[in-house]
């Protein structure tokens, strides 16, 4: 007797149908759109047009396009769309927003990091004047010793985002190349492999030169020290591009590291002023002060909403989100502010309707690891399939103390120490 497979049709509340459904079993790629409703299958619609107004305007600029064909990693945002329907799996009302609202943003400042790149590239657009104002930072390092400089007059390239952190978002096979270029050269396959890709990109010559110098910390690893020395070698002696090494301690908050930390913070100030030519200023740090703690306010408030029985925002957005704001933006960026708002506005709207990403909520984890930025979908099929629910990664919990934000003489005094308490807060979470 024939079977007679039953159709369902497809439902709009989460959980009420299996994400599995949309994947072909043979290619692993969707069969077709989600289906979510039609108002949130709209806005889902209008969203990715959104994301491909923001890749058609970055890839109409000719040296972008040079860019794109120069370097290899560049593939890898081949499959942003993709990547954006991993944040949105299964997602709907609030929660569809708030994962839109978050990743849309942060695609587009990583999409500005990398034109930002190839303008000061010596390879692409070799724009001296840019470059001559362009401080390379490590990809580990907090931006919060360039909060007093103007961004407008110096700016901040974290080089390592889009040639190997945020490109391994999209694709995640994209480092095996230069993990084995590393290898190659003698690095041992058994350190963390974040650092030893960096070193195989460096190795290979495959990262933009600009910049008039550059920062480094020694967070987060022994892997990470081993990977900075060996980039830095090639900035300093065959680019001209000189580094400085931002000891920071592991015991950053015990009294008798204090000022030794502080005034690690205060070399690298110095640093940038002298190789940029430009003056650190107290008035624009506190207002980068004033946002960072509004950001701080915004995260607390979505962690409290978080440790409810209807959490709101958390997985891959919520980690991807506050890495970007807190590690790569430091308060600099005013355009933060109004996102952070909004997400809360989103999260705060979505706990009042009581909305679940699933139908069952069976337990609570907290992810300690890089997963939620590396394995985009990982954590929405853990709580859509099994009802585990991530409420927080470790770099989101790193900070919920406030900084002083008024301009005092005792304020600028600690300022610098606050500065490496941030800095060292990542190294002390992993």
């Amino acid at each position: 007797m024939k079977t007679v497979e039953k159709v369902v049709n497809p439902v709009r509340r989460a959980g009420e149908q299996s994400p599995g459904k949309i994947y072909d079993e043979k290619l692993k790629v969707r069969a077709r759109r989600e289906w979510r409703g039609v108002k949130d299958t709209f806005y889902d619609y209008t969203r990715w047009l959104y994301l491909m107004s923001v890749l058609g305007r970055f890839i109409m600029v000719p040296r972008n396009v040079k860019g794109f064909f120069r370097y290899r990693w560049m593939m890898s945002y081949l499959f942003v769309p993709h990547g954006m329907d991993k944040f949105t799996i299964g997602l709907r009302d609030e929660a569809l927003r708030i994962a839109h609202t978050s990743f849309n943003f942060v695609i587009a400042d990583v999409t500005q990091a990398i034109a930002n790149c190839f303008r000061g590239d010596r390879r692409i657009g070799n724009d001296k004047a840019y470059s001559d104002k362009c401080v390379i930072t490590d990809e580990n390092s907090m931006v919060t010793f360039m909060m007093g400089f103007d961004r407008d007059k110096v700016h901040t390239i974290l080089r390592e985002v889009p040639t190997m952190f945020a490109s391994n978002i999209f694709h995640q096979f994209n480092v095996m190349h230069y993990l084995d270029i590393a290898q190659q050269y003698g690095i041992p396959g058994d350190v963390c492999p974040m650092p030893e890709a960096e070193a195989g990109i460096s190795i290979e010559d495959d990262f933009c030169v600009l910049g008039c110098c550059a920062v480094q910390n020694n967070t987060t690893c022994d892997g990470s020290l081993m990977g900075n020395g060996i980039i830095a070698k090639r900035l300093d002696r065959e680019y001209g591009i000189p580094t400085f090494q931002l000891a920071t301690p592991l015991r950053h908050k015990e009294p008798d590291v204090l000022e030794y930390a502080a005034q690690e913070i205060k070399n690298a100030i110095a640093f940038v002023e002298e190789h940029t030519g430009e003056k650190w200023d107290w008035k624009l740090y506190f207002d980068a002060a004033k946002r960072v703690n509004y950001a701080t306010k915004c995260r607390i408030a979505q962690l409290e909403i978080n440790s409810t029985p209807y959490p709101q925002f958390f997985g891959a957005a919520f980690s991807l989100y506050n890495d970007t704001n807190y590690m790569g933006n430091s308060g600099r960026d005013p355009a933060f502010v109004d996102v952070d708002r909004k997400l809360l506005e989103l999260a705060e709207r979505g706990y009042k309707a009581k909305r679940m990403y699933a139908k069952e909520y069976r337990h609570r984890a907290i992810v300690w690891g890089v997963q939620p930025q590396y394995v985009i979908d990982m954590l929405y099929w853990m709580v859509q399939c099994w009802g585990v629910v991530p409420l927080a990664d470790m770099l989101s919990i790193i900070n919920t103390d406030m900084i002083a934000e008024d301009d005092t003489p005792e304020n600028r005094d600690t300022a610098a120490t606050r500065c490496c308490w941030t800095i060292c807060g990542i190294c002390a979470k992993r």
